[in-house]
Formats: structure tokens, C-alpha cells, sequence
């Protein structure tokens, strides 16, 4: 397992997608009693691709859909949204690909969903009204876009940023899917951009932080640069950010 747990009220989701088996879970947050335990049903698809391509490292993220919260997480070769409180599998969304750390976003109305390796893409899902397989009816674009593993995307005022593992930085029209612009922020990513206080903070594995203005044109405010590598997302704490790299801790006014 390589995705972090979710709290939502009493329960913590957790998934479990390895090469010998693959389900979702949410335990007691106070006893840690398994409450539901829910099998990945893309078991067809799943038989037929190699064992190393049905791991994956998905975070368990709760949205708001329809009026209710549903838990949804992206696995292999499948996105499931699960009922909370039972574990009923609710819909689904069949893709190609695995290994994906990155978490999808949603604005309540659009899914943003990095689909992972071997067909490395982004897809826009249309929220909303779903029930079993909607893979045809509520995929709304998609769009090829390399090394989309580990950063998680951001969704901001209608508009998608998403860095790829070496750094390529895309902004996407969320509605349609439409690429507004590419830059490149360096050559190697794991850490997710946060959006802070009006700008986007960027943190790769090489040292380097970038800070971006989100809107229809790049536009870089700021760069620093240490001496090691970021592989986690930071973290903000009123003015300050809590920044983890390979061998130091940092707080960051």
C-alpha cells in the first residue's frame, strides 16, 4: 500500500492494491474494526494484464456528488466511487493504466483524473447522475499527456495544472479538456503543487521550487533552490510551510 488514509467522520479509508490482491476498506477510526471491506470488481481486466500492472497507490478522496459523499478512488485499470457508510460500489470509470500515486480533483462538477502508466493520459469526467459503468456516457475529453504518476493535479477557477513526472507543467480548460499552455519547471517531479494564498508553490526532487501564478498565461513570481531534493507535498501552517526533502525539514516563512 502506498496511499495515505482518509478520515471521514467516525471510519479511515485505506486501500489496498497490490499484485496478489486488491480492495478498499474503511476501519473504526477509534478500534480500528473493519467496517466494509470492497473487492475490486475490474476483475476481467485486471486477469489480463501482469501482475506488477495491478498494483497501484491510490488515496481514498470523499466528494460531494449528487447531494451525497461518496469515496472515490483511483486504482488499477478502474476509478471507483463507493458508497461511505456500506462500501456499495456506486460507478465506476474503466481506463488503462496503474502504479498511480496522483489523487483526481473535482471543482463538483468536472473529475480530474490522471489515468497512470502504460497509457499515460488525463481524462475529465462529468459529475453527477451516475450509476454502474459510465465510461461512455460521463468521460467528457481526454487528453495524452507523458509521465502522469505521481504529482496530483490542481483544479482552480475552471482551470487544470497538472505536472508531469519530468516536469513538463500543463494548464487545461476543465470543461473541455483544451491545453491553454506547456512550460517546463524542471526534469523531476514526486511532490504535488499546493495553492496557497493565490499562487501555486511547485517543490522538485532536485531542490528547486518554483512559485506560478494560476491564470491563461505562465508566469512565474518566484524561484529558490536547496541542496536536496523534494519528494513529499508540503504543508502550510498560517504564514509558514512545513517542506520535507530527502535529508532536512524546513519551516519556510
Amino acid at each position: 500500500a502506498g496511499g495515505s488514509p482518509t478520515l471521514w467522520h467516525d471510519r479511515l479509508f485505506l486501500t489496498c492494491d497490490g499484485i496478489d490482491d486488491q480492495f478498499g476498506v474503511a476501519l473504526d477510526k477509534l478500534t480500528g474494526k473493519e467496517l466494509w471491506r470492497a473487492p475490486r470488481t475490474a476483475t476481467v481486466r485486471l486477469q489480463k494484464v501482469q501482475k506488477e500492472s495491478r498494483k497501484c497507490f491510490g488515496t481514498p478522496i470523499v466528494f460531494s456528488i449528487d447531494g451525497k459523499d461518496q469515496v472515490l478512488t483511483a486504482a488499477a485499470e478502474r476509478l471507483y466511487a463507493h458508497d461511505p457508510q456500506t462500501g456499495k460500489e456506486l460507478w465506476f470509470v474503466d481506463y488503462t493504466g496503474y502504479s498511480n500515486a496522483s489523487i483526481p480533483v473535482s471543482d463538483g462538477k468536472m473529475l480530474i483524473l490522471p489515468t497512470g502508466f502504460n497509457n499515460s493520459e488525463v481524462w475529465g469526467i462529468r459529475l453527477g447522475g451516475a450509476s454502474g459503468d459510465v465510461t461512455e456516457t460521463h468521460v467528457a475529453w481526454k487528453l495524452k499527456l507523458s509521465g502522469l504518476s505521481q504529482p496530483s493535479p490542481l483544479l482552480i477557477d475552471g482551470r487544470a495544472y497538472i505536472v508531469n513526472d519530468s516536469g513538463i507543467l500543463s494548464c487545461l480548460e476543465a470543461a473541455t479538456g483544451k491545453q491553454l499552455w506547456k512550460e517546463r519547471l524542471g526534469v523531476d517531479f514526486a511532490a504535488s503543487p499546493i495553492f496557497v494564498d493565490g499562487r501555486i508553490y511547485f517543490f522538485d526532487c532536485r531542490g528547486k521550487a518554483t512559485v506560478v501564478e494560476p491564470g491563461p498565461t505562465f508566469k512565474v513570481l518566484a524561484t529558490s533552490q536547496l541542496d536536496d531534493g523534494f519528494m513529499a507535498s508540503p504543508a502550510v501552517v498560517g504564514k509558514s510551510l512545513i517542506v520535507r526533502s530527502k535529508k532536512n525539514l524546513y519551516r519556510i516563512d
